[in-house]
Protein backbone atom coordinates (compact mmCIF):
# COMPACT_ATOMS: atom_id res chain seq x y z
CA UNK A 1 0.00 0.00 0.00
CA UNK A 2 2.83 2.38 0.81
CA UNK A 3 4.91 1.87 -2.08
CA UNK A 4 1.78 2.92 -4.60
CA UNK A 5 0.39 5.98 -2.60
CA UNK A 6 1.63 9.42 -2.49
CA UNK A 7 3.21 10.85 0.93
CA UNK A 8 4.53 14.25 2.41
CA UNK A 9 8.97 14.47 2.51
CA UNK A 10 9.69 18.20 3.39
CA UNK A 11 9.19 21.53 2.03
CA UNK A 12 11.13 23.13 -1.13
CA UNK A 13 12.38 25.82 1.21
CA UNK A 14 14.78 23.07 2.64
CA UNK A 15 16.53 22.66 -1.24
CA UNK A 16 16.49 26.53 -2.33
CA UNK A 17 19.58 25.81 -4.43
CA UNK A 18 21.00 23.01 -7.09
CA UNK A 19 22.60 20.63 -5.25
CA UNK A 20 20.95 21.26 -2.04
CA UNK A 21 19.74 17.83 -0.88
CA UNK A 22 18.26 16.40 2.02
CA UNK A 23 17.70 12.54 3.30
CA UNK A 24 14.24 11.18 3.80
CA UNK A 25 13.43 7.70 5.14
CA UNK A 26 9.52 6.24 4.67
CA UNK A 27 8.36 2.36 4.75
CA UNK A 28 12.19 1.25 4.99
CA UNK A 29 13.63 2.83 2.15
CA UNK A 30 16.17 6.00 2.22
CA UNK A 31 15.86 8.37 -0.50
CA UNK A 32 17.79 11.58 -1.72
CA UNK A 33 15.37 14.50 -2.29
CA UNK A 34 17.97 17.04 -4.71
CA UNK A 35 17.51 20.11 -6.48
CA UNK A 36 18.22 18.93 -9.83
CA UNK A 37 18.00 22.62 -11.40
CA UNK A 38 15.54 25.61 -10.64
CA UNK A 39 12.48 23.77 -11.79
CA UNK A 40 13.33 19.88 -11.27
CA UNK A 41 13.36 18.49 -7.89
CA UNK A 42 14.74 14.44 -7.93
CA UNK A 43 14.06 11.73 -5.15
CA UNK A 44 16.70 8.81 -6.26
CA UNK A 45 17.17 5.81 -4.01
CA UNK A 46 20.39 6.08 -1.54
CA UNK A 47 21.47 3.24 -3.09
CA UNK A 48 24.99 3.11 -4.90
CA UNK A 49 24.50 0.41 -8.47
CA UNK A 50 27.60 -0.88 -8.12
CA UNK A 51 27.71 -2.88 -4.60
CA UNK A 52 25.08 -1.17 -2.81
CA UNK A 53 26.39 1.08 -0.92
CA UNK A 54 24.86 4.12 1.04
CA UNK A 55 25.90 7.12 -1.82
CA UNK A 56 25.74 9.29 1.64
CA UNK A 57 25.15 9.21 5.29
CA UNK A 58 24.80 13.01 5.64
CA UNK A 59 21.31 14.34 6.63
CA UNK A 60 21.65 16.90 4.18
CA UNK A 61 24.20 19.50 2.27
CA UNK A 62 24.58 20.61 -1.22
CA UNK A 63 27.12 18.87 -3.86
CA UNK A 64 28.02 19.05 -7.45
CA UNK A 65 27.68 15.29 -7.33
CA UNK A 66 27.12 11.91 -6.04
CA UNK A 67 30.31 10.43 -5.07
CA UNK A 68 30.03 6.67 -3.70
CA UNK A 69 32.75 6.33 -0.58
CA UNK A 70 32.94 3.04 -1.71
CA UNK A 71 34.37 2.81 -5.12
CA UNK A 72 33.95 6.23 -6.13
CA UNK A 73 31.29 6.00 -8.67
CA UNK A 74 30.18 9.73 -9.56
CA UNK A 75 26.63 10.02 -10.21
CA UNK A 76 25.35 13.34 -11.28
CA UNK A 77 22.04 14.95 -9.61
CA UNK A 78 19.69 13.59 -12.01
CA UNK A 79 21.09 10.45 -11.30
CA UNK A 80 22.77 9.32 -14.45
CA UNK A 81 26.68 7.46 -13.94
CA UNK A 82 28.97 9.94 -14.75
CA UNK A 83 32.05 7.61 -13.66
CA UNK A 84 33.50 4.32 -12.74
CA UNK A 85 37.02 4.37 -11.87
CA UNK A 86 38.66 2.22 -14.05
CA UNK A 87 35.61 1.21 -15.94
CA UNK A 88 35.55 3.22 -18.90
CA UNK A 89 31.59 3.48 -20.60
CA UNK A 90 30.77 1.20 -23.45
CA UNK A 91 34.23 -0.61 -22.89
CA UNK A 92 33.68 -2.36 -19.52
CA UNK A 93 30.23 -1.41 -18.78
CA UNK A 94 27.35 0.52 -20.31
CA UNK A 95 27.00 3.96 -18.12
CA UNK A 96 23.11 4.24 -19.41
CA UNK A 97 21.71 1.10 -17.88
CA UNK A 98 23.42 1.82 -14.66
CA UNK A 99 21.61 5.38 -13.57
CA UNK A 100 20.37 5.11 -10.07
CA UNK A 101 17.05 4.07 -9.24
CA UNK A 102 14.61 6.84 -8.79
CA UNK A 103 11.27 7.46 -7.15
CA UNK A 104 8.38 9.50 -8.42
CA UNK A 105 8.40 13.11 -6.82
CA UNK A 106 6.30 16.40 -7.38
CA UNK A 107 5.71 19.65 -5.86
CA UNK A 108 1.78 20.63 -4.36
CA UNK A 109 2.03 24.11 -2.70
CA UNK A 110 5.07 24.10 -1.57
CA UNK A 111 5.25 20.44 -0.31
CA UNK A 112 7.23 17.86 -1.80
CA UNK A 113 5.88 14.47 -1.81
CA UNK A 114 7.23 11.52 -2.99
CA UNK A 115 5.88 7.73 -4.19
CA UNK A 116 8.39 4.93 -4.23
CA UNK A 117 6.40 3.28 -7.55
CA UNK A 118 8.87 5.29 -10.37
CA UNK A 119 5.10 5.58 -12.61
CA UNK A 120 2.52 6.10 -10.05
CA UNK A 121 -0.75 5.13 -11.00
CA UNK A 122 -1.86 9.07 -10.47
CA UNK A 123 -0.09 11.70 -10.39
CA UNK A 124 -0.01 14.19 -7.46
CA UNK A 125 -2.23 16.52 -8.64
CA UNK A 126 -4.52 13.86 -9.67
CA UNK A 127 -4.90 12.75 -6.42
CA UNK A 128 -5.22 15.80 -4.16
CA UNK A 129 -6.70 18.04 -6.90
CA UNK A 130 -5.91 22.29 -6.94
CA UNK A 131 -4.45 23.24 -3.54
CA UNK A 132 -7.63 25.54 -1.86
CA UNK A 133 -7.55 28.93 -1.50
CA UNK A 134 -7.33 29.04 1.89
CA UNK A 135 -4.43 27.19 2.48
CA UNK A 136 -2.69 29.39 -0.76
CA UNK A 137 -2.93 32.35 1.50
CA UNK A 138 -0.72 30.53 4.66
CA UNK A 139 2.22 30.58 1.44
CA UNK A 140 3.17 27.56 2.03
CA UNK A 141 6.25 27.51 -0.14
CA UNK A 142 7.88 29.97 2.29
CA UNK A 143 7.30 27.73 5.49
CA UNK A 144 10.99 25.96 6.76
CA UNK A 145 11.11 23.92 9.46
CA UNK A 146 12.90 24.46 12.45
CA UNK A 147 12.80 21.22 14.34
CA UNK A 148 11.87 17.79 13.90
CA UNK A 149 10.93 15.05 16.98
CA UNK A 150 10.97 11.49 16.34
CA UNK A 151 8.48 9.61 19.38
CA UNK A 152 8.08 6.00 19.26
CA UNK A 153 4.76 5.14 20.31
CA UNK A 154 3.53 1.51 21.11
CA UNK A 155 0.31 1.69 18.83
CA UNK A 156 -1.28 0.99 16.22
CA UNK A 157 -0.67 3.99 13.73
CA UNK A 158 -3.82 4.81 12.05
CA UNK A 159 -5.29 5.53 15.71
CA UNK A 160 -2.55 7.49 16.66
CA UNK A 161 -3.03 9.30 13.31
CA UNK A 162 -7.08 9.79 13.84
CA UNK A 163 -6.50 10.69 17.18
CA UNK A 164 -4.02 13.57 16.18
CA UNK A 165 -6.80 14.87 12.88
CA UNK A 166 -10.18 14.93 15.58
CA UNK A 167 -10.67 17.72 18.28
CA UNK A 168 -13.30 15.77 19.96
CA UNK A 169 -10.77 15.14 22.37
CA UNK A 170 -10.11 18.82 22.11
CA UNK A 171 -12.53 20.38 25.25
CA UNK A 172 -11.46 18.10 27.62
CA UNK A 173 -8.01 17.74 26.56
CA UNK A 174 -7.08 20.54 25.73
CA UNK A 175 -9.04 23.32 27.56
CA UNK A 176 -6.30 26.15 26.95
CA UNK A 177 -7.46 25.86 23.03
CA UNK A 178 -10.94 27.19 23.61
CA UNK A 179 -9.75 30.49 25.46
CA UNK A 180 -9.64 31.62 21.95
CA UNK A 181 -11.64 30.08 19.55
CA UNK A 182 -15.03 28.15 19.61
CA UNK A 183 -14.12 24.25 19.32
CA UNK A 184 -17.36 23.58 18.74
CA UNK A 185 -17.10 24.85 14.96
CA UNK A 186 -13.78 22.37 14.36
CA UNK A 187 -16.47 19.57 15.64
CA UNK A 188 -19.10 21.35 12.61
CA UNK A 189 -16.43 20.93 10.26
CA UNK A 190 -15.14 17.69 10.70
CA UNK A 191 -17.66 15.84 8.34
CA UNK A 192 -15.88 17.41 4.93
CA UNK A 193 -12.44 18.21 6.50
CA UNK A 194 -12.58 21.39 4.36
CA UNK A 195 -13.23 24.64 6.86
CA UNK A 196 -10.87 26.80 8.14
CA UNK A 197 -9.79 24.41 11.07
CA UNK A 198 -8.23 22.33 8.52
CA UNK A 199 -6.08 25.10 6.66
CA UNK A 200 -4.56 26.68 10.51
CA UNK A 201 -6.38 29.33 11.73
CA UNK A 202 -10.25 29.33 13.50
CA UNK A 203 -13.13 32.35 14.06
CA UNK A 204 -12.03 34.45 17.22
CA UNK A 205 -14.18 34.47 20.23
CA UNK A 206 -16.14 37.78 20.69
CA UNK A 207 -13.67 40.23 22.44
CA UNK A 208 -10.17 38.68 20.92
CA UNK A 209 -8.44 40.45 18.17
CA UNK A 210 -5.05 39.53 16.04
CA UNK A 211 -2.01 41.08 16.57
CA UNK A 212 -2.10 42.80 13.71
CA UNK A 213 -5.22 44.26 15.34
CA UNK A 214 -8.35 42.53 13.34
CA UNK A 215 -11.37 41.16 14.96
CA UNK A 216 -13.79 37.96 13.73
CA UNK A 217 -11.21 37.10 11.35
CA UNK A 218 -9.06 33.52 10.99
CA UNK A 219 -6.47 33.50 14.20
CA UNK A 220 -2.91 33.24 13.70
CA UNK A 221 -1.43 30.96 16.43
CA UNK A 222 -0.96 33.79 18.77
CA UNK A 223 -3.96 35.93 19.66
CA UNK A 224 -4.43 38.76 22.41
CA UNK A 225 -7.14 40.45 24.47
CA UNK A 226 -6.15 43.67 25.75
CA UNK A 227 -2.86 43.49 27.69
CA UNK A 228 -3.14 39.71 28.23
CA UNK A 229 -2.00 36.44 26.19
CA UNK A 230 -4.50 34.45 24.67
CA UNK A 231 -4.45 31.01 23.69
Amino acid sequence: MFFKQWSYAGQVSRIPNIGDFFLHSFAGENLIIVRESAESIRAHFNVCKHRGSLLTEAPSGNVKRFVCPYHQWTYELDGRLKRAPMMPDAECIDYEKLSLNMAAVEVWAGMIFINLSSHPEQTLAETLGDPPAGLLKLEPERLKEVCRDRLLVKANWKTLLENYLECYHCAGSHPELGVAFDIQSSYDQTADWGGTCFLGGEPLRKGFVTDDGRSGQQAPRQTRRGSDAGA
